[in-house]
């Protein structure tokens, strides 16, 4: 469960299932004075071979399902592919990620995220690659 290696979680829950995704309520902390993101996403996970793979992106109208928090900022625009494979103690791991953050950010953000958020979002990722039971998980 990422709420148990990513910090910036505030919740993630999956709010419905429609055939092979899950659909998933995510909101996540951004450091004031801005706006804490909502998701409302599908996310679907499976093994090929040795590799566990994940797909996520938004939900279009996503309204339908959950009324947007007027606190927050609901991304529009989302979408996540993972994939990774564990070679002995090795794993290798792959990550395409992009969003529309609804806004632009403040260059000390920016300047935030690429010198501090993003190394230790890696880091985090790859304690958690280290510490699941492969056999049983997808990439969470």
């Amino acid at each position: 469960n990422r709420r148990e290696w990513d910090s910036s979680t505030l919740t993630l829950k999956i709010i419905a299932r429609e055939r092979d995704d899950d659909i998933v309520h995510w909101i996540t902390d951004f450091p004031w004075p801005l706006s804490d993101r909502e998701y409302v996403f599908r996310h679907r996970s499976g093994e090929v071979d040795d590799l566990k793979v994940a797909v996520s992106r938004a939900v279009n109208q996503s309204e339908s399902l959950l009324q947007p928090s007027p606190s927050m900022v609901r991304i529009r625009e989302f979408v996540q592919f993972s994939a990774a494979r564990q070679d002995g103690a090795d794993v290798e791991i792959g990550l395409q990620y992009r969003n529309n953050l609804e806004g632009s950010l403040p260059p000390w953000l920016v300047n935030w995220f690429s010198s501090i958020g993003l190394p230790k979002y890696l880091h985090q990722i790859y304690e958690r690659c280290h510490t699941v039971t492969w056999r049983d998980k997808a990439v969470e």
